[in-house]
């Protein structure tokens, strides 16, 4: 439903939609709609509780104005129990200009208070292993609008030379996983769709799609993966997958609800798996262990597990089980100083301390790029953790590197964060790992400050047991060099420092940022005095003039003259003076 802005239309027209009588017999309700209200003219949109009888009120409850973007948002209204009937207005009033259409979808009435409905099975996550009840599809369904259905199975499929022989949980013949039979009565191009319970994107964090597929035969079609846009009935393609991919089952992650252009998305959303069929018979695909989780896309890997953890990269960046995250912008990379010495001029400094490590270039990088490290996951403990590690930053003095802890929940816990410390040697810091009851992994993050250049580098990762103990830690110092020395090249010389989270005494701002500042402050003392210049001169100039006209015009104590003409025309009272004179 909409209001049409244009003609014959006028400023402040209203338009109202009424429900129909409802009595919520003294319980609360959540009213849920979806609005869009795209355009410079957009005026109101407003709700009213209008009891049975009774005249609209006047003050309404629920407002919403102006241009809100070429996007449906979500809304949720409560209402409070009471026992008289009443229905529900919704209005929408026209603006100055024919860009004011207001439009509403989708709206839905809860006997509970919001926050504690059920919003048509909408979910924010799931964890779906195709378990249990043989027909259970973990609330995914199947598609009207494809050509067959995917279907459950455990063991082998019914065609030898594809298909996989035990399913991706249990990696044996009991374990069930879904699938699409290539075989007649199979046609090339037919697909098989399964659809997702709709899905709330969050605004503040990713939502990430992970899932198992097996995709084994020499007439193997293809898999895709869709975002269908639940209320504008459209859809995006996230992945395609084509052709045989080997007798294994191989993990997908996809960010569901973020797109790197576009950031967030917050329209309900559902997942689409498709799966098509190629040109024969031997072309089954399986996928099995889909979820959704919050927050981060990280590879699940050989789900490596670690009490302690000591990396120093020297084997290379998978060596000790560190993931990168599939949902940010940018990747960390591995630099061997002896193989890479044609590689950037700017880490001759870091590489005269350490020799392998891992590092972001900021180069060519968007303000604000984001991009994420994990470690191998973490089995809790009941004592505290202590992470150390070396790191090497230059650059703009906005680039961030912080730390978080990732729960199995997928949320984040902020640890700390390391400033710039432009400077030629590298730098240890610690944080205190706080006991968690789950397991965990750590999380690098590097973030781009406002000007793409710099690194940020990072090596001798540890996790150990015990509390971090403050003041002897050992920083590598080397002057710099003129160009990039080989491995053996490299000499040790510690030197002590106080590290205490890196509270030393560095600058934190680089030398353009300094005269940044400084030209600034000097601008503005500058401006700061000649407005004061202007205001003692204006008052020096007024007071002369008056202290002028004073002892030009001379004012009467004549009885007879007007006062107001005194006051109002000394020229008039002037010339009367010279008279009586």
């Amino acid at each position: 439903m909409y209001i049409e802005a244009s003609r014959p239309r006028r400023e402040g027209d209203k338009a109202r939609l009424l429900t129909q009588i409802i009595n919520n017999n003294n319980t609360d309700i959540c009213i849920s709609f979806y609005y869009h209200m795209y355009g410079r003219g957009i005026d109101f949109l407003k709700i009213y509780k209008k009891d049975v009888g009774g005249g609209l009120p006047l003050d309404p409850i629920y407002v919403k104005h102006g241009n809100q973007r070429n996007v449906w948002r979500l809304e949720k209204v409560d209402i409070k129990g009471q026992t008289e009937n009443f229905q529900i207005v919704f209005e929408g009033t026209v603006g100055n200009t024919a860009y004011g259409d207001i439009a509403i979808d989708d709206i839905e009435f809860h006997a509970v208070a919001c926050g504690k409905e059920n919003l048509d099975d909408v979910v924010d996550f799931f964890a779906c292993d195709f378990e249990g009840n043989s027909s259970s599809l973990c609330n995914f369904e199947q598609s009207q609008m494809d050509n067959f259905d995917w279907e459950l199975r455990n063991g082998s499929t019914h065609s030898l030379e594809t298909g996989p022989s035990a399913d991706h949980t249990y990696g044996n013949s009991k374990g069930q996983y879904i699938y699409i039979e290539a075989s007649d009565p199979r046609r090339p191009g037919e697909r098989a769709q399964l659809t997702s319970p709709p899905i709330d994107p969050s605004t503040d964090h990713v939502l990430c799609l992970q899932f198992w597929y097996h995709m084994k035969g020499e007439h193997v079609g293809s898999l895709k993966v869709f975002r269908y846009f639940y209320t504008e009935g459209y859809h995006q393609r996230l992945m395609n997958i084509e052709g045989e991919q080997g007798d294994r089952w191989i993990e997908a992650l996809i960010p569901i609800n973020y797109d790197v252009n576009n950031g967030f998305i917050e329209e309900r959303i559902k997942i689409l798996l498709t799966g098509v069929i190629g040109k024969g018979h031997l072309g089954d695909i399986a996928i099995d262990d889909v979820s959704i989780t919050s927050h981060h896309c990280f590879p699940s890997g050989e789900s490596t597990t670690v009490t302690e953890l000591s990396c120093d990269f020297e084997s290379g960046l998978s060596q000790c089980g560190f993931k990168q995250s599939v949902s940010d912008v940018f990747d960390w990379t591995f630099l061997n100083a002896s193989a890479d010495s044609q590689d950037i001029a700017n880490f001759s400094t870091a590489t005269e301390g350490q020799t392998n490590f891992i590092y972001l270039d900021m180069a060519r990088r968007g303000r604000g790029d984001v991009a994420n490290i994990a470690t191998p996951t973490i089995l809790p403990n009941i004592t505290n953790r202590c992470l150390t590690f070396k790191y090497f930053m230059k650059g703009d003095a906005q680039q961030q590197l912080n730390v978080y802890i990732l729960g199995v929940s997928g949320l984040n816990d902020f640890v700390g964060s390391v400033s710039l410390k432009n400077s030629s040697q590298w730098k240890t810091s610690q944080f205190d790992i706080s006991v968690k009851q789950d397991d965990q992994q750590i999380m690098f993050e590097g973030v781009v400050g406002f000007a793409p250049r710099g690194f940020i580098a990072l090596d001798d990762i540890t996790v150990k047991f015990g509390t971090c103990v403050r003041g002897n830690i050992k920083a590598t110092i080397r002057p710099t060099p003129s160009s990039l020395p080989s491995a053996s090249s490299n000499q040790e010389k510690n030197a002590t420092t106080d590290n205490n989270n890196d509270d030393d005494d560095d600058e934190n701002l680089d030398i353009v940022s300094k005269l940044f500042i400084s030209f600034t402050l000097i601008l503005l003392f500058m401006i700061l005095l000649s407005v004061a210049i202007l205001v003692v001169r204006r008052r020096f100039v007024k007071k002369s003039r008056q202290a002028k006209d004073e002892q030009q015009f001379p004012y009467s104590t004549n009885q007879n003259i007007s006062a107001d003409l005194a006051v109002d025309n000394p020229a008039y009272e002037v010339s009367i003076l010279s008279n009586l004179s």
